[in-house]
């Protein structure tokens, strides 16, 4: 049981039903994850909405977002709860799509929910009659599979190795960055044991900086940013040695801290 408490008043945070947005066919609702939202027992971010239908129509839902990784879930909206469908990826590009017969004339409940924990930002979500086109084989095309949540002022020691995914013949791993709005921060991706390189990605998929030999020290990474909006960014901390991973720090500073020019990477060297 998700206790989503959609029918009930508002317990422990949840929203009560009169405040649960309905879903018309034809519309798309422009919502997002934030940090006041609901969770999950995962840590992921939800909203409810209620769809109202008949015995037998056939509806397709549609999830969208740039910003993080989305998934649906279609419930009963009795106290049980139940879950009747759930999508990740059928519309591509991550995007979720379920088409589904309803079992009874009524209410239910559609969830827009992230993937993963702590992930937020828009979304877009609308609903329609009928099946819409086949389910897209493509699977989800973004940097997912998060480690952890880097703030600024935050300092993260940490380790790629071959239980890490890899990009070519490289380990990376991806943080999400809490992103302080028009606060210029620096981030910096620093070890002794691999040559660091560093992407700064928005939302899901939109890579704006990749950075390799411009820390402090010769191997290091480093990203001097001023965010221009309140979007989620990613990290994406990789091993620019094919096959070689070890410990590193990622840590994020006010301000912004120069590039360093000239740097010659030599693992192991002074």
């Amino acid at each position: 049981m998700l206790a989503l408490a959609i029918a009930a008043p508002a317990v422990g945070g949840q929203e009560a039903a009169s405040e649960v947005q309905k879903l018309v066919y034809g519309e798309t609702i422009a919502g997002a994850l934030t940090p006041t939202d609901n969770t999950f027992a995962d840590g992921s971010y939800f909203k409810p909405y209620v769809l109202e239908g008949t015995e037998g129509d056939e509806v397709t839902i549609f999830l969208a977002s740039e910003d993080f990784d989305p998934t649906l879930l279609l419930l009963n909206s009795d106290e049980s709860e139940t879950v009747l469908a759930t999508d990740g990826n059928s519309d591509g590009m991550c995007n979720a799509r379920l088409t589904f017969t309803l079992p009874e004339t009524g209410s239910f409940i559609v969830v827009a929910n992230a993937s993963e924990a702590s992930e937020r930002g828009q979304f877009q979500l609308m609903l329609a009659q009928g099946h819409q086109g086949p389910r897209s084989e493509e699977g989800c095309q973004g940097f997912t599979g998060i480690k952890g949540t880097l703030s600024v002022g935050d300092s993260i020691m940490g380790s790629l190795s071959s239980d890490d995914r890899q990009m070519g013949e490289s380990y990376f791993q991806v943080w999400l960055l809490d992103n302080p709005g028009s606060v210029p921060y620096t981030i910096d991706l620093n070890s002794d044991v691999f040559d660091a390189a560093l992407m700064l990605v928005r939302g899901i998929r939109e890579v704006l900086i990749l950075n390799d030999d411009s820390g402090d020290g010769g191997c290091h990474a480093r990203i001097p940013h001023t965010p221009q909006d309140e979007r989620p960014y990613r990290l994406v901390a990789i091993s620019r040695t094919a096959g070689q991973g070890g410990s590193f720090l990622l840590k994020a500073s006010e301000g912004l801290n120069p590039l360093i020019g000239g740097n010659t990477c030599q693992i192991g060297g002074p």
